[in-house]
Formats: C-alpha cells, structure tokens, sequence
C-alpha cells in the first residue's frame, strides 16, 4: 500500500504543473494543481476505461446527465470504443486536422502544430447537453502527434465539461521533454562533425536499460553514434531544443480533470502496471466501487479488480526509484535524439512521406503513392527481411516506429534498411507481383464492412486461445 501510494505520487508530480508552463503562462490558464490524485491500474485501457466511468458517475450524480455521450478523434485508442462499449456511453468520433493548427512559443523561437491532430472546430461542434468529455492524445498512437490540448482545456472550462489526456505513452518522455525543455537544452549537433566527434569519442562503461536488453533490429557490440543527416529545409540547428513541437498537456492546464500513464511503457516497469489521475478527489471518488449491502460485509474496490498482484506494484516502485528522474530524462534525450535522426533518414527516402510532426517518439510513415509503393509491403519486408518491428495502421494506411532505448545506437541501419525495403517494394509492383502478408489482408478488409471483419477478428482470438 505505501509502494502503492508514492507511484501514485511520483507520477502526479509529473504532472500537476508544478514545473509550470513552458511558455511562461502562469496565470489562471495555467498553474500548478495541487490537488491530483489517482490509483494504480492493470495497464493503460483499464486506467482509460476508469476514467470515462468516473466522468460517466460524477454527471450523473452532480449534473444529472443520464443519456451521457462523449467526444473523442478517430485516432484515439481503441481502448475507448471498449469502455463505451463496457459502460453504456453514447461515442462521437470527430475526424483529424490534417494541416498544421496552430502556432505557440517555445525556448527554441516559434513552432507550428503538425496535422493528424483532434479537429478542435469539429469537437466544439459535437458538443451538446448530454456531453461528460473530451478524450485527448498527447500523443496519439498511429501518427505520434500531440492533440492541441491547451485549446481543448479551454473549451472544455467553457462548456463545463470534462478533459481526459491520453498520456499512456508519452507519460514518461513528455514530462521530461520539457524539463529539458525548460533547462535550455539543445541537443548536440546532427552534423557530420560533430557525429564523426562522437565515433572518436570512447564509450562510456556504464550500465543501462539499453546495455542490458536486446535489439529488434540490426546488432551493434556498443551504441553507435546518432546518424548524420541533413538539416531538413529551412531547419536551424541553432534554433532546434528538446521539447519543441511539444505543447502544455497537464493538470497545469486548468481544463484538464484525468489522465493516464502508463508505467509498464517507458516507465520501464513490467507489463500490467499504469496509473489514473485526477484533478480532484471528487472525480476519483466517483471511480470507486462501493456496496454496503452485500451478505459478506461492506464491499469496495478502487479500480475494477477485486484481487491484485502486489508484486507488480513492488516491482513498479523499485523501477521508478532505481532510475530517478535523471534517468528518465537522459532516456528521454537518447530517444528524442534517435527520433528525430530517423524522421530526418525518412525524409529523405523516394516514393514514402511522414505523417504527422515526430515530436514525441513516433515516426509515421507511408507511400507517397500507392501504385508505385505499396506500404504495407516495405512493412513486411521490414519485418520479416530485416527483423524490424513496424505496427501496422490504417484509415490512412500508414506504419510507424516508436523508437525506445533498444533504437539508440540503430540510426544508420535502420534507414538503409527502409530505404532497401522502399525499392523492394517498388520493383515488386513493377513486375507485376501479387501483394501477400499484411498487404494482402488489409487490401482484402479495406473493401469488407465491418461486421464481417469482427468475426476475423473473433476467429483470431480462438486460434490464439486454442491449446
């Protein structure tokens, strides 16, 4: 209980604004709050799922809302289609802005929100009477970009209704991007002399997650340096810091009532380990599980399962305090680095573009056309040629990599290895091959309603349960 409730604390630190506002804003738009509280949860879907039920109580008990509907973008995690599903929730999915937003402060100068965000207009004009929240990413899964959470706080405050922030996956490198953010960091030079520097330059003996786990992707004996790439166009070195493209996204945001955190991601816990916020003790309340008249005593329960793994919550402790906060932000830099070396290696590839703006870990991409460049074949070829773990997307059909420490030190492989796989892919459509693997399926499914592909899906599930 006491491991418990310090992983509650420690990751509410992160997150109730204390470290204020990377643009300065400290006034009523954005402060600390010091009121966040949470449990620990399973994992991030039942932390989503508790924190749409909690809204779903606290407006039926506060504001009397009992046909309750709620606002999420078609990138949103599927985990809230289940809890609605689950709690008998009324789902409006509003579609993504795919250009650029808006444009905010940062250390770095002026920096201009990519697309593939939650359409803000397309949110405000779903909200009705019956409307308990708003869902937003920061970031989101497919593209990896940060839904425009300081606008979204403030429709929310003025429609009085409530702002969930999906942190599941950036929970533990967000925070940090800004703390680096905040202390005037610039990340060191992606040029060819300052990376030829850093071959010269000895490795550290030093143990860490990275030197301890195992590669997906091409073997190094010691991290390589970051890969040199070209600035992309109308880039300043000069200008770029930790952080940049990143905007507020916390309880610092006054709109802003839950979050989740996963930290069995880059908390670097084991699996089965997350964590639920609140703006208040109210809200959290409204989570609980309470009977008082049941036969075998009164009976309670703060999240949704009766019985749970205290080793879990030990073994999640000891991570969070044997790598501290330097820790997690020298990770942060390692991954940033790595993500942005790849985004750039990306750019530079024939016949694919990136998708969305790279500003967390994710880098997207897809064909730039279909016809010459089929993405779900380099995907396959990817994974099965050269060993690389891709997630599949669609609705755009797209495939990304969410680079973690495993990925340091794999720049330059990964890239050539994409850039053989993109002319594979290529040559095969020139001659004429049929697609097979995960192009095959989804090019089968994307023509198929719905229906039909939950029963695949459902066949799925037995084949993998069957003894």
């Amino acid at each position: 209980m006491k491991m418990e409730s310090e992983v509650i604390q420690m990751v509410a630190s992160f997150m109730d604004g204390r470290h204020g506002s990377s643009q300065g804003l400290n006034d009523d738009f954005y402060r600390r709050n010091e009121e966040v509280c949470g449990c620990t949860t399973s994992g991030g879907t039942e932390s989503i799922v508790l924190a749409i039920k909690a809204h779903r109580d606290y407006y039926r008990d506060e504001k009397g809302i009992t046909q309750p509907e709620m606002i999420a973008c078609t990138s949103a995690h599927a985990a809230v289609n289940k809890a609605c599903d689950m709690l008998g929730i009324k789902l409006v999915q509003v579609g993504m802005d795919e250009s650029p937003t808006a444009s905010y402060a940062t250390a770095g100068g002026t920096a201009t929100m990519g697309g593939y965000r939650m359409s803000v207009r397309a949110t405000i004009d779903a909200i009705n009477s019956n409307t308990i929240l708003l869902y937003s990413s920061a970031p989101s899964y497919p593209q990896g970009v940060i839904d425009d959470i300081p606008t979204l706080s403030r429709v929310a405050r003025h429609y009085d209704v409530g702002l969930h922030v999906d942190c599941c996956l950036g929970g533990f490198v967000l925070p940090f991007a800004k703390a680096l953010q905040r202390d005037n960091a610039a990340p060191p030079s992606l040029s060819s002399t300052a990376a030829a520097a850093a071959a010269a330059a000895p490795v550290p003996a030093t143990k860490s997650l990275r030197s301890r786990s195992r590669s997906r992707g091409r073997k190094a004996a010691d991290p390589a340096p970051i890969a040199s790439a070209p600035a992309a166009e109308g880039e300043s070195e000069a200008a770029y810091h930790y952080g940049q493209g990143i905007p507020d996204f916390d309880f610092g945001l006054r709109g802003v009532t839950s979050m989740s955190v996963d930290t069995h991601k880059f908390g670097y816990a084991l699996k089965g380990s997350s964590v639920v916020l609140y703006g208040n003790k109210k809200l959290r309340q409204a989570q609980y599980f309470c009977f008082a008249d049941w036969t075998g005593g009164m009976y309670t329960t703060p999240t949704i399962a009766g019985s749970r793994s205290g080793g879990l919550i030990a073994q999640c402790w000891a991570s969070m305090m044997a790598i501290g906060e330097e820790g997690y932000k020298a990770h942060t830099k390692d991954i940033l680095d790595t993500t942005r070396a790849i985004l750039r290696g990306c750019e530079g590839i024939d016949d694919i573009r990136t998708l969305g703006d790279s500003s967390a870990m994710i880098v997207c991409f897809a064909s730039a056309d279909e016809a010459v460049v089929n993405t779900y074949t380099v995907s396959d070829i990817m994974n099965k040629k050269f060993g690389w773990s891709l997630n599949t997307l669609q609705n755009p059909a797209c495939v990304h990599l969410c680079c973690t420490v495993r990925h340091v030190g794999h720049v330059d492989g990964f890239v050539a290895d994409l850039t053989a796989a993109v002319a594979e892919a290529r040559a095969s459509i020139a001659r004429g091959e049929q697609a097979e693997g995960k192009a095959a399926i989804y090019g089968m499914t994307s023509g198929m309603p719905t229906g039909p592909i939950n029963e695949l899906l459902k066949v799925y599930n037995d084949v993998v349960l069957k003894i």
